[in-house]
């Protein structure tokens, strides 16, 4: 055990050649003496030995009195402020040392600390080290500052937090009481069904509905983005579409879309303005949007940018991908720019909306999008299916096939069979 010890210390003195080593030596020495008579055995010198590498470390780099531990356990010179704050911990020790005369050189003494920066508290754990280097006892203590200030911050966004998720989970039951009430969608269709879920608590993904003498009106948005922001674009695009849509227009679906598209660049200030801040707006955003109009013999027109229409009638499924433009760029010159397609009616035909969280959602081996080949085999083999029914079959469908990948983002599938009146 004493050759182990002895070279131990031949390394550590070699280690910190030129810093006064014999003093390092003495005080290895001492607590080496202290180790043995303990008899902890091989383990505790194992330990020993390496806590007595880690203090050497921490003074052969560092002419001052006290060091700082990192979680990382890097170790490094005391900040200035440190020291200057933490004045009663000095007085705790010297009051510490008074008190228990030469036995506080066998000890470790715990403390903490606490100081003042930028207007916020930081918090160390302080372990002080005592040394014995002579005869006259104590000379000085090694100060091992573990920053506590992380566990602090931890608990502060926790609660952040918690406000946060709380405003986000009230902001979900406004968003989902602007979602038309399943009262009114079943006296508009003969069946209907509704997948909406949003990525986050809130999403981007909205749908709306107004009935009129003429028939009904159904609107189908994907907006820019997810989460909050998407969720603010969809109150602009509901707002603006109760504003828009009227019993003369409304079965004038690309109107409809020309005048939202005109609305929403003049909310976003899209090249006409300077915002409220002096400053040219670069809001680009807006919405894929699918605007349909159910007839009361049972027809359905409709006009589209961007978002995928089925038509599934039991024996084949026709799926009009829509034009590319972008609701809300106000690049819709004219409303002739916008095409309108005719279903005629058909007591058989069912008509799918679906965003695109559903077909760019990646999955299955080797990973690749759910795709709409996938989408249209489930709601062909499904059709005889109540609505609800053939819902739930898409949702478990693209669930299965996610597996353990993460959302890419809101999705929501929404299918109507045309009432004849």
């Amino acid at each position: 055990m004493e050759k182990e010890w002895e070279a131990l210390f031949s390394t550590l003195v070699d280690f910190t050649e030129g810093f006064c080593t014999g003093d390092i030596e003495r005080a290895l020495g001492v607590i080496a003496d202290d180790v043995v008579g303990a008899g902890l055995g091989e383990q505790g010198i194992y330990k020993s030995k390496r806590e007595l590498r880690e203090l050497i470390s921490v003074v052969s780099r560092s002419e001052a009195e006290q060091a700082v531990t990192e979680y990382s356990a890097e170790y490094q010179n005391v900040d200035i402020r440190i020291a200057s704050s933490a004045a009663h911990i000095y007085a705790e020790i010297n009051m510490h040392a008074t008190t228990n005369g030469q036995t506080a050189t066998n000890s470790i003494i715990q403390l903490a600390s606490a100081r003042k920066e930028n207007g916020k508290w930081l918090w160390f754990a302080v372990n002080a080290l005592p040394t014995r280097l002579g005869e006259d006892g104590i000379e000085k203590y090694i100060l091992h500052f573990a920053d506590e200030t992380l566990a602090s911050l931890k608990a502060e966004l926790a609660e952040r937090n918690r406000a946060i998720t709380a405003g986000i989970e009230y902001a979900s039951k406004i968003q989902s009481n602007m979602l038309p009430v399943k009262s009114a969608m079943s006296d508009a269709f003969s069946d209907y069904s509704a997948i909406w879920q949003p990525r986050d608590i809130v999403g981007g993904d909205i749908y709306w509905m107004k009935r009129f003498e003429a028939g009904t009106l159904l609107a189908v948005a994907d907006c820019t983005g997810h989460g909050t922001p998407g969720a603010m674009l969809t109150m602009l695009v509901v707002s603006a579409l109760e504003s828009i849509v009227n019993e003369n227009n409304c079965r004038d679906t690309q109107g409809v879309i020309w005048e939202l598209d005109q609305r929403l660049a003049e909310v976003f200030s899209v090249d006409k303005k300077q915002n409220a801040r002096g400053k040219i707006s670069e809001i680009q955003d807006g919405c894929d949007l699918a605007v349909l109009f159910f007839g009361r013999d049972g027809g359905v027109t409709f006009s589209t940018g961007n978002t995928p229409v089925f038509v599934c009638d039991g024996k084949e499924t026709r799926r009009y991908k829509g034009q590319r433009i972008y609701v809300g760029e106000g690049k819709i010159e004219f409303k002739n720019d916008v095409k309108t397609y005719a279903i005629p009616p058909n007591p058989d035909n069912k008509l799918y909306i679906a965003s695109d969280g559903l077909f760019d959602q990646i999955g299955g081996s080797p990973p690749r999008p759910f795709g709409y080949r996938r989408f249209e085999n489930i709601i062909l083999a499904c059709h005889t299916a109540p609505q609800k029914t053939i819902s739930d079959a898409i949702w478990k469908a693209f669930e299965a096939y996610r597996g353990v990948q993460p959302r890419r983002d809101d999705m929501q599938v929404i299918s109507a069979v045309p009432r004849a009146h």
